[in-house]
């Protein structure tokens, strides 16, 4: 009788180990809409890293190259990516249970009929989005995140002054990839609905970033041209790295201390990047950012900088 009990303790602890093993410490649904910017985050690597820190991210996804949020809305059909498992965005959000939806807004001039992108066709699509994805109970407290878009290198303007150019907080002030813009944005959008919105900061992680790398704080890179695939695009590798590193690391609230890039994703031409200085100077620069933005909705305490943040409710 012994011996068989002993069993069954045995056996119901093995049971236990394999399920908290099993067992993500926190699981997140997703769903991005945007261009090849959003694109740059790695979208489905994102899982990837999430993976790594024993957490779960399922990825959704309606990209459409070189559109800006009204023009998505307005062509529902069309698609560069459309995730398989739940399709385009007129349908996957209402039919789907999302903890996080990501918007991502985009300078683009008049295009494909549509008129120029500004502060009033972005928050009219955000809003439209909001209310479409309420459509489904289930998402009454869905978060929306602004995917914020970072400054085109090819102006020839150096990024930091792109980046702090001073916006006008006006309906018809066409969508600026900048600083000012994007927080006009997100207060204009509190202010018209009881939906939670957040920024992820990737435009400024890519600042701060620039700023240490120009001072010589990075080893082998000398400003953030370097990560960069073209005057547009981040670099298939450490840059959509850090794309992918910010998001999941506002997305959870979680210092990214400690990642490394998964096998088999976040490849491109300067991979050679990956080393552990660099990683400790990205993670740093990232987790400082997110962690001290007034929008990410990350909150620590000053002692909890090299820890693992916590959302706010």
């Amino acid at each position: 009788m012994l011996t068989r009990r002993c069993f069954l303790i045995s056996a119901a602890m093995a049971v236990a180990a394999l399920f908290f093993q099993a067992t993500p410490c926190h699981a997140k649904t997703a769903f991005m809409i945007g261009n090849s910017f959003s694109h740059n985050s790695g979208l489905y690597s994102l899982s990837a890293l999430a993976q790594q820190d024993s957490n779960k991210l399922t990825i959704g996804a309606h990209i459409n190259s070189g559109s800006p949020l009204h023009n998505i809305w307005g062509r529902p059909d069309d698609g560069r990516e459309i995730s398989p498992d739940f399709g385009k965005f007129r349908d996957a959000l209402p039919k789907h249970k999302w903890d996080v939806v990501t918007l991502q807004p985009f300078y683009k001039r008049p295009y494909e009929g549509f008129p120029q992108s500004s502060m009033q066709t972005d928050i009219d699509s955000i809003l439209l989005v909001i209310e479409l994805t309420r459509k489904n109970p289930a998402n009454n407290n869905t978060k929306f995140y602004i995917y914020t878009s970072w400054p085109f290198l090819w102006t020839g303007k150096p990024f930091q002054e792109a980046w702090d150019k001073t916006t006008v907080n006006d309906p018809s002030t066409p969508t600026a990839h900048s600083r000012d813009y994007y927080e006009h944005l997100v207060k204009r959008l509190r202010s018209r609905t009881d939906a939670e919105i957040f920024i992820i900061p990737i435009p400024e992680v890519m600042y701060e970033l620039d700023k240490k790398m120009q001072a010589g704080k990075v080893p082998g890179i000398s400003g953030i041209g370097d990560i960069m695939g073209d005057k547009l695009h981040l670099d298939a590798g450490l840059g959509h790295y850090l794309a992918g590193v910010t998001v999941y690391a506002t997305l959870f609230g979680k210092n990214p201390a400690g990642l490394v890039k998964p096998d088999g994703h976040y490849d491109g031409k300067n991979s050679n990047l990956f080393t552990p200085q660099v990683y400790k100077v990205l993670h740093q620069t990232i987790w400082e950012v997110v962690s001290n933005h007034a929008y990410t909705g990350v909150v620590t305490k000053p002692e909890e900088q090299d820890v693992p943040g916590e959302r706010t409710k």
